[in-house]
């Protein structure tokens, strides 16, 4: 992935790469290709990318039995997500990058874990459930 994103369809390409990888389930190699200069972003897309990266990243403590930090990004991608919702009703726009059912499933898992329970292959097998998305360059208004 090139390390310099300079237009909206490089950031639909290194989205694209993501989405891929994340589909197959392959949660670190999404998270690399969504993390690259994610920080350049305008919001919510910042925001929302972000939270997906943690999403990633709550799989990838999940496939190696680390509970803890998989709760702590659970909690911190929830936290994004509002975050990013709320930009987004207020500014009447939406993030171009998405996983629908994420927020839902990043609210259960860290239910499950607050509550001391922690069953990887159930997880991953909701995870796998998830599809990632890219939905088109904004139009300009």
């Amino acid at each position: 992935m090139a390390s310099k994103i300079a237009t909206w369809k490089d950031w639909e390409s290194a989205w694209a790469h993501g989405v891929r990888d994340f589909n197959e389930g392959r949660y670190w190699h999404a998270h690399e290709a969504w993390e690259a200069n994610w920080t350049k972003l305008p919001e919510p897309h910042r925001s929302w990318t972000q939270a997906l990266i943690q999403v990633c990243g709550v799989f990838v403590h999940v496939e190696k039995n680390r509970p803890g930090p998989a709760l702590r990004l659970a909690l911190r991608s929830l936290e994004l997500m509002a975050g990013a919702e709320a930009h987004a009703q207020l500014h009447r726009t939406r993030p171009a990058l998405e996983i629908p059912g994420a927020d839902d499933l990043m609210l259960r898992i860290a239910a499950h874990l607050k509550a001391g329970g922690f069953d990887a292959e159930f997880f991953l097998s909701l995870a796998h459930r998830l599809k990632a998305r890219v939905k088109p360059a904004p139009e300009k208004g």
